[in-house]
């Protein structure tokens, strides 16, 4: 009797566990030859409202004004952008000598759009307020912050949908070695030959 209640313990404990891994957002990444370089993974939270964490991957600690930015555009299946296209920015900015741990880093996230072939248009929806902390003091060359934000905030910044069910395709361009005065998400942006492309579609396990 004993083992037999066990079975059905275990039984059930599988069955809960794969609900919750079913149910699991899979992230938004992006990446390169060298591997992942970005991802927004969406955290549980109360309806309403929408709490992210935002993670990148950079070959060293940024220093005195220097940024890493990721930027992405909803594209169509062809990954090509027309003026207008929706988009999201997230920057991460060194405000001392030299940012050796996440602390150290200040973060924007903004909302915008790409237009006149080739830029992003600054002075978009800031959502950088909504910053809830780092979750690992790490040395600085994985930046990782947090937010949390009303539903309706995180839609008008062009925030992905991480769970939608329908393929979603988005053009990305990385600077990890930018300059606060020239990738500043407030001012328009050319993405030019500094910045690296990538082509995402959603949900996240398509590559």
């Amino acid at each position: 009797i004993k083992l037999n209640q066990m079975n059905k313990f275990i039984i059930l404990a599988v069955l809960l566990l794969s609900t919750v891994l079913a149910a699991e957002t899979l992230p938004f990444k992006v990446r390169n030859d060298l591997g992942e370089r970005f991802r927004i993974i969406d955290k549980a939270t109360e309806e309403g409202y929408r709490r992210i964490r935002v993670r990148m991957d950079l070959d060293s600690n940024l220093s005195l004004l220097e940024t890493a930015t990721t930027i992405c555009f909803e594209s169509d299946s062809s990954f090509s952008l027309s003026d207008g296209a929706k988009g999201f920015g997230m920057t991460f900015m060194c405000a001392i000598h030299e940012c050796t741990s996440n602390t150290h880093l200040h973060t924007l996230l903004f909302g915008s759009q790409y237009y006149n072939g080739g830029y992003w248009a600054g002075a978009g929806i800031d959502a950088s307020h909504t910053n809830i902390g780092v979750h690992h003091l790490e040395d600085g060359t994985n930046p990782d912050a947090g937010f949390k934000m009303e539903a309706a905030l995180a839609e008008s910044i062009n925030l992905p949908v991480l769970d939608n069910e329908v393929d979603t395709h988005y053009k990305c361009f990385t600077n990890y070695r930018g300059s606060y005065v020239e990738d500043n998400l407030l001012v328009d942006i050319h993405l030019d030959g500094d910045w690296e492309s990538h082509d995402i579609v959603l949900p996240a396990h398509v590559e």
